[in-house]
């Protein structure tokens, strides 16, 4: 139920409104994994463009755009103009919900001419923009409430859910770079042949080292996703600090490597993401992050891929082995810390010129 205080002013959602629409969003982004799954594991044998996944994924985007638009046209009779009937924090969801079926329809025209391909075209890459602005709704809303801080965990819990589906969309759409959905490190993806078997005979740069290009390939998986995953927990830092609720790093970390693993059949690395999500959790209280303490901001960002990469080698090592060379993966670690420092300064900006 939407609540507001004077018709002058634009609607706000409420709590159970926000879990209503974390409830359908759960259905919709759920769809999405199943049909990522399938595409993973069945992909050369799909031969149709509809899939019962996929009937899962759109009757979840119908459900979540019936919800919102009947709250809009409720609020519309009760007084409000269009714009204002559009409850706060809302306004991105509904662009997303006209921006997914124009990629869905432009999809199922581009497929009998170009063929049933991967994520990586332009549609695709609209499809999942809408299904992103409509994951961020109760994120958005609980943005803008003065009184989030003071709220019951369980009712900042929808707000920690959205930002944790706008994370997975992310991730989904990265998926092919994810190393919670492809462990490049581990032994079994050694390539089985020295040279990369593409070789332009005019390129100045091949004959190229498969070995050479696979670690490429895995260190630059590790960095992107250190990008999405503190680039969401800084986020939430900068506008909140150390008043998140209870839990809510170390659900983000396990929720999100659930999926990839599900995708990729990696589910081992999930100790590891929740682990180094409990530390950060504790980190986050006993430090009292905030952006007034910018250097606390800075040491945290460096230290939590530290702890999550080295969880993520060590479940390598203790399970199916690495071949990588220990320089190389200690290496990819460091980097990843030194990315996410990088990345907080621009969430807590330095206040005096001896911070780091």
């Amino acid at each position: 139920m939407e609540q507001t205080t004077a018709a002058s002013q634009q609607a706000t959602s409420s709590t159970r409104f926000d879990w209503l629409v974390i409830v359908l969003d759960a259905w919709f982004l759920g769809g999405l994994y199943l049909y990522g799954w399938a595409d993973t594991h069945f992909g050369a044998s799909l031969k149709t463009f509809f899939t019962p996944r996929q009937a899962i994924f759109y009757s979840g985007f119908l459900a979540v755009a019936i919800l919102l638009i009947a709250t809009v046209i409720r609020n519309h009779t009760r007084g409000y103009s269009w714009w204002q009937a559009i409850p706060i924090g809302y306004e991105l969801p509904l662009m997303g919900i006209v921006i997914f079926p124009l990629g869905s329809i432009g999809d199922l025209i581009w497929h009998p001419g170009f063929g049933i391909e991967g994520l990586l075209n332009p549609l695709d890459v609209l499809q999942i923009t809408g299904v992103a602005l409509i994951m961020s709704g109760p994120f958005r809303a609980a943005w803008w409430r003065a009184e989030f801080s003071a709220q019951p965990w369980a009712s900042k819990l929808p707000t920690v859910l959205s930002l944790t589906f706008l994370l997975s969309v992310f991730t989904f759409l990265t998926q092919f770079g994810n190393p919670f959905a492809s462990a490049w490190a581990a032994a079994a993806n050694r390539p089985a042949s020295s040279l990369f078997p593409l070789i332009s005979p005019t390129s100045p740069l091949l004959p190229h080292e498969s070995a050479q290009l696979a670690q490429a390939i895995g260190v630059l998986g590790i960095l992107l996703q250190t990008v999405l995953w503190m680039g969401m927990v800084l986020l939430a830092i900068g506008h909140w600090g150390w008043k998140l609720p209870v839990g809510a790093i170390t659900l983000m970390f396990t929720l999100n490597a659930t999926l990839m693993g599900f995708i990729g059949d990696q589910l081992i690395f999930v100790p590891a993401a929740a682990l180094t999500g409990i530390i950060a959790d504790l980190l986050l209280k006993q430090l009292k992050l905030s952006v007034e303490r910018p250097a606390l901001v800075h040491l945290f960002a460096a230290v939590i891929p530290l702890f999550l990469y080295f969880l993520y080698f060590l479940t390598i090592l203790f399970t199916e082995g690495t071949w990588w060379p220990v320089p190389l993966w200690i290496a990819a670690i460091m980097l990843s810390s030194a990315l996410s420092w990088l990345l907080s300064h621009l969430v807590a900006p330095l206040q005096t010129p001896w911070q780091l």
